[in-house]
């Protein structure tokens, strides 16, 4: 089955409902005023159980919660995969998302994160993309429906 783009009300309904979600590239809590650390703080927040997944080394804990740095490890569903990784770097996390024992039904790329051989990758995979999106906003958007 092929991966579809969401529309923006069907982002917004996908961040409503996340209850996991694994954040690729997250920052340490030293970096609080980054977005890919206060984005998965806002959504914690909201009550969304966020997995932190950096590629940064020399912290074990983000937003008190253990990190894990190898997705094909993650044992648990998730809901959404937020990523905070530069376009060019999206190749190179591939082989790792397919090879997840759960492999998420929606990947995030957060505002102007693109990599068109990545997104038609996923897709042809079966996983949804939203693409140039804030997931902060969205879920802060859905909490007012």
């Amino acid at each position: 089955m092929q991966g579809c783009y969401l529309s923006p009300v069907e982002a917004i309904h996908a961040a409503k409902s996340a209850r996991t979600v694994a954040v690729l590239g997250i920052k340490p809590d030293s970096k609080a005023s980054q977005p890919a650390h206060y984005v998965a703080r806002a959504i914690q927040a909201a009550g969304v159980r966020v997995i932190p997944v950096p590629v940064l080394e020399g912290f074990d804990e983000v937003l008190g919660e253990p990190v894990q740095r190898d997705l094909r490890l993650l044992t648990e569903p998730i809901d959404i995969l937020d990523v905070f990784r530069p376009g060019p770097a999206l190749p190179a996390h591939l082989a790792d998302i397919l090879a997840m024992r759960r492999r998420p039904s929606l990947i995030w790329l957060q505002v102007g994160i693109r990599n068109e051989t990545f997104e038609k990758e996923v897709l042809k995979h079966g996983i949804d993309l939203v693409v140039d999106r804030c997931l902060k906003v969205d879920v802060q958007q859905g909490s007012k429906l």
